[in-house]
């Protein structure tokens, strides 16, 4: 298949240009602070007589000015990486080549691919945007390795492409030979569904979430404010007393602040709750979880490295567990932080965890298991 099928089949879309254009606007807000105060300075030293208010206007020009200047040519920079954006896949390979000074080429196997994902950040939710990642077990791989700024149905056709490539990369694999003793290397065919329905998150984790929103919640604000009750370093006198706060109104303002804080973190874990889903798959895992972030990974049971059933104290006294299944992938790049390619499935009872992971590791050890930790 040529990359003009591939690409017109599955295109970038318009949007990322202005994706690209409000995100870097948005972040440039400081910059455009920095650079008016610097402006006005610049001013006063070239005109020492000059009052402060009449420079103002001509300082706030300059500003605007300048940065007009810098987003249209980082406009145009945008323009040519999306003309120069290419991808393209053969009988054995993915090709992504992007950059416009200095364009970076990958080319990633299907037998080496870890896991393939779908995520957004909140403006790609905004605009209707999906970054599609291919992770092999390579930290360039994390960082190059995705086709970023395309839309759902793209998405899902170049999701299905590259797993139906896995797929095909699975049946042509030749089988390890075994002795008589040895167990077949059948297909492992699931009884019941493996799925979040069946071993949904317990409301025993929700309640262990709630208590750790609540300490947070009782310290963080505490020790923020504990601040003004410090005395200055020239002085005795504390940011609290020259303020003209009370304690009455400073314990007001830390439960004010401890109450917003504790809602919106224990909210966001009842969020995350009820997006978060699982799916066993013939060929491979799908999981999905974020808020303002989703992500959806297709982990090949092939690709499985290692499971393990962990307990935090915290999770004993409750009488939960965490799946954690690892593979090979290099840690991957989710905006600016790098983030572990394990899958957790977290807030199973004890029993519950053994089941899913002795059903790991029942079925990647039908899936080339000369590939695995297993």
């Amino acid at each position: 298949m040529s990359s003009n099928t591939i690409q017109t089949q599955y295109p970038l879309s318009r949007r990322k240009f202005w994706k690209k254009i409000i995100e870097k606007s948005g972040s440039s807000v400081v910059v455009l602070v920095i650079c008016g105060v610097l402006s006005l300075v610049g001013l006063f030293a070239l005109l020492p007589d000059a009052s402060i208010k009449n420079l103002i206007v001509p300082a706030i020009a300059i500003t605007l000015s300048s940065w007009c200047v810098l987003v249209l040519c980082y406009a145009w920079y945008v323009k040519a990486y999306i003309r120069h954006y290419y991808y393209d896949v053969n009988e054995n390979f993915i090709t992504i080549k992007k950059g416009v000074f200095a364009p970076a080429e990958i080319h990633v196997q299907y037998s080496k691919i870890q896991d393939v994902y779908v995520d957004q950040d909140i403006l790609d939710r905004i605009m209707g945007l999906y970054d599609v990642h291919i992770a092999s077990a390579t930290a360039t791989s994390a960082i190059e390795a995705h086709i970023d700024g395309v839309e759902k149905g793209s998405a899902d056709g170049l999701k299905d492409l590259l797993l139906g490539k896995l797929r095909g990369m699975n049946t042509s694999e030749t089988v390890p030979t075994m002795s008589e003793n040895s167990a077949p290397n059948s297909v492992v065919h699931l009884t019941e569904e493996v799925s979040s329905k069946g071993y949904p998150i317990l409301g025993r984790w929700l309640a262990l979430q709630a208590i750790g929103c609540f300490i947070a919640a009782c310290l963080m604000p505490g020790l923020l404010l504990f601040y003004f009750m410090i005395p200055g370093k020239n002085s005795n006198t504390s940011l609290m007393a020259l303020l003209g706060i009370h304690g009455g109104t400073l314990f007001a303002l830390w439960f004010v602040a401890a109450t917003l804080y504790f809602v919106l973190s224990f909210s966001y874990q009842v969020f995350w709750r009820n997006t978060f889903s699982f799916n066993f798959l013939p060929e491979y895992l799908v999981l999905r979880r974020g808020v303002i972030s989703r992500q959806e990974t297709h982990l090949p049971y092939r690709s499985v490295q290692d499971v393990a059933v962990s307990q935090t104290i915290f999770e004993r006294m409750f009488g939960l567990a965490t799946v954690r299944i690892e593979n090979a992938a290099a840690p991957v790049m989710i905006g600016k932080t790098m983030v572990s390619s394990a899958l957790r499935i977290p807030g199973q009872s004890l029993g519950k965890a053994n089941q899913l992971s002795e059903i790991v590791k029942r079925v990647a050890l039908t899936k080339n298991s000369s590939q695995t930790g297993l």
